[in-house]
């Protein structure tokens, strides 16, 4: 069984473009042609039954967990290189970050890839199936205080480092393919703490993006079989999760929310635990218009939430 360097993993809620592809599992990427139109993602509840003496049953609620997903589609002009990803990632039942955008949103979630079979038509032609087992839903824990986004950009940073050295160390000639890792460390280390709105936040993702197009690049020439696959598979995921966090630390989002349930002040315990509710829930008051902490009951409403950088100065 070959082993896939784990990776701490977290994910933003953004909005996605018209052009982006729209299903990333891992560091294989699906165009719009070979993804499904839909995936059924959702929640089944954890039902325990006990039957006591006499007959009378008796059950327990031990809360929900995401089911397991599968679907069927096709790869074109990059079928080799997709295949060789997601073959390795099913042999190694490691987790892996599944990537979904759908226009105004991304949804990440944690999956180990249970199954996957591929049937070759042509050389450039190939029919799919592949079933997931989705472990946890990332996006509902896309936003957290400042102290959290750095934690987990340090995570990824070396994550990143790490398959980096794996690469290099079975194949010496990816340096001049790849970004270098100093070059990423040193862009990401001129923001500072990626909460505080450093200025050099867009030079450092520009950098990391083009570490994921030369990440990208180089894993699609990849023989099937090398041994260098999984590392850069990682490697890519890796840069993908350190843009996500170093956007989400600086950047606005949204959350659709339900007046009967939900108040200002426990949207900003949840998504801001690290600061006063009564702080966050006026910084996200402001940044909406509105004159309440208190929504209306019974309506559904689509809130700004502000960027972390300027919560915590909020008064």
């Amino acid at each position: 069984m070959v082993a896939v360097p784990s990776i701490l993993l977290a994910s933003a809620t953004a909005t996605s473009g018209a052009g982006d592809d729209p299903l990333t599992i891992g560091g294989c990427t699906f165009a719009i042609d070979e993804a499904p139109s839909e995936i059924a993602f959702g929640v089944t509840p954890i039902v325990v039954k006990k039957i006591a003496i006499g007959g009378r049953v008796r059950t327990q609620t031990l809360g929900s967990h995401p089911k397991d997903v599968a679907w069927d589609g096709e790869f074109f002009e990059n079928a080799d290189s997709q295949i060789a990803i997601l073959e390795a990632l099913a042999n190694s039942q490691q987790a892996t970050t599944l990537t979904w955008r759908k226009p105004g949103r991304i949804k990440t979630y944690r999956v180990i890839v249970l199954d996957f079979v591929v049937t070759w038509y042509q050389a450039f032609h190939a029919l799919y199936h592949i079933a997931v087992s989705v472990q946890s839903d990332l996006s509902s824990t896309a936003k957290s205080p400042a102290a959290s986004v750095d934690s987990a950009v340090a995570s990824n940073l070396s994550s990143a480092s790490s398959s980096y050295g794996e690469i290099l160390s079975v194949d010496p000639g990816a340096s001049g393919s790849l970004v270098s890792q100093s070059d990423i460390d040193a862009a990401v280390a001129s923001i500072g703490p990626v909460a505080s709105g450093s200025a050099n936040s867009g030079s450092a993702l520009t950098t990391i993006t083009t570490a994921i197009g030369r990440a990208q690049a180089y894993l699609g020439k990849l023989p099937a079989l090398s041994a260098a696959v999984l590392p850069a598979t990682s490697h890519l995921s890796a840069l993908r999760v350190l843009a996500a966090n170093i956007t989400r630390g600086q950047s606005p989002s949204s959350v659709l929310v339900d007046g009967a349930s939900t108040s200002l002040l426990k949207l900003g315990a949840q998504y801001y635990p690290g600061l006063e509710p009564t702080i966050s829930a006026t910084a996200i008051a402001k940044a909406n218009g509105l004159a309440s902490l208190f929504l209306d009951r019974g309506s559904q409403k689509r809130l700004i939430l502000p960027p972390i950088s300027g919560v915590g100065t909020t008064a």
